[in-house]
């Protein structure tokens, strides 16, 4: 369901936000995923927003804050 589509794709969302954001220095307040479908049946959708859109955002930071001092320290 499009509880899974979240968990799945939570990250890549919230990457999505901090490129947009610091591409263009304004704040982007949800990010939608759109998944179509092969048959007559609706595309499923999901938002990315409020406090469960800060939350993946800041683990996203954390995980490229650990990654940057790994690429400094082996340097």
């Amino acid at each position: 369901g499009n509880e899974s589509l979240l968990a799945n794709y939570r990250g890549q969302l919230a990457s999505y936000l901090l490129a947009l954001q610091a591409a263009t220095g304004r704040e982007v307040a949800e990010a939608w995923l759109v998944v179509g479908r092969d048959d007559s049946r609706p595309a499923d959708c999901v938002a990315l927003a409020g406090a469960e859109r800060d939350a993946a955002m800041a683990e996203v930071r954390t995980f490229l804050a650990a990654g940057a001092r790994g690429l400094t320290a082996g340097a």
